[in-house]
């Protein structure tokens, strides 16, 4: 008997409604970078890394929606599921 399990585009929605709760950030500013299947807790889970703008504090100069650069955030979410498990902060090997 297959079980029914979370499809990729649910499961890239999921990660990117939570990182837009999560981070305040707008919905069109959240990027795709990575996703594979795994196993996390002995479950089933998608790990999906997004790229998040992220803000520049400029004072009394700063313009709205002025980013700098990107974040990268690996989310951890259900197969089973679609629930968010875990966010982690992407980190990338020294070049």
């Amino acid at each position: 008997m297959l079980e029914s399990m979370v499809a990729i585009p649910e499961a890239v929605k999921k990660a990117k409604e939570s990182a837009q709760s999560v981070f305040e950030v707008p919905l069109a500013g959240i990027r795709l970078e990575d996703l594979y299947s795994g196993i996390a807790d002995d479950q089933p889970v998608w790990f999906i890394t997004l790229s998040i703008p992220r803000s520049v504090d400029f004072g009394v100069f700063a313009a709205p929606g002025h980013y700098g650069g990107r974040d990268y955030k690996t989310f951890t979410v259900s197969r089973d599921t679609g629930e968010v498990i875990a966010i982690k902060i992407r980190e990338f090997a020294a070049a």
